[in-house]
């Protein structure tokens, strides 16, 4: 037996470490990760359930579905008309804005 062949049968760093005790663990922000993944995946499950118990018909339930989309890319990414239309505080359809609290 040589040396090189030696150092193959050799535990790594890791190995030796978890043997004493020693080993690192994962960091606060691993396992805030982790438990964010379960908690989505939970969402996901749950909303997923409770579109299928619905008591609406699938077609109204895909309407509204689409209409809360819509809305909320409205939201987040407003067209070019309405961005104008925002900056001189008057809606598309020429009423004065009304606040919302």
């Amino acid at each position: 037996m040589t040396l090189s062949n030696l150092a193959t049968y050799a535990p790594s760093a890791y190995d030796m470490l978890y043997r004493l005790g020693l080993e690192r663990r994962r960091s606060r922000a691993m396992r805030a990760a982790s438990c964010a993944g379960w908690l989505g995946l939970g969402m996901a499950m749950g909303g997923g359930i409770a579109m299928l118990l619905t008591p609406r018909t699938g077609h109204d339930l895909r309407e509204r579905l689409g209409e809360q989309a819509k809305r909320a890319r409205d939201y987040v990414a407003p067209s070019e008309d309405e961005s104008v239309d925002a900056r001189t505080h008057t809606p598309s359809s020429g009423r004065p804005a009304t606040r919302r609290s």
